[in-house]
């Protein structure tokens, strides 16, 4: 995976110099077959296949995985939609309802 510059306000990625976008920095994860992620503060949010189901041919569902960057990463619920993928970070709905 890799972190891209994000301008917060304007909601674009940063193009550099040279007419590119350049990554930031890299990760790799032990989730299987991650299909999106998302991180703030260290903390990261991934989906990817459910455990149950890593290394096993075909469309499978997703879990949610969540874990702080150099340590463990755990399932964070049951399954989700196969594929699942395009997490995003909202800050005003924290901790609202609806």
């Amino acid at each position: 995976m890799l972190r891209r510059p994000f301008d917060a306000a304007t909601g674009r990625l940063v193009t550099a110099a040279d007419g590119q976008v350049h990554a930031k920095e890299g990760f790799s994860s032990p989730v299987w077959g991650v299909q999106g992620a998302v991180a703030r503060n260290g903390y990261f949010v991934l989906t990817g296949v459910c455990q149950e189901y890593a290394g096993v041919a075909g469309d499978h569902p997703s879990c949610l995985h969540g874990g702080v960057g150099g340590t463990s990463t755990s399932r964070l619920s049951g399954q989700a939609p196969v594929n699942s993928q395009n997490l995003s970070y909202w800050p005003a709905r924290r901790g609202s309802r609806g």
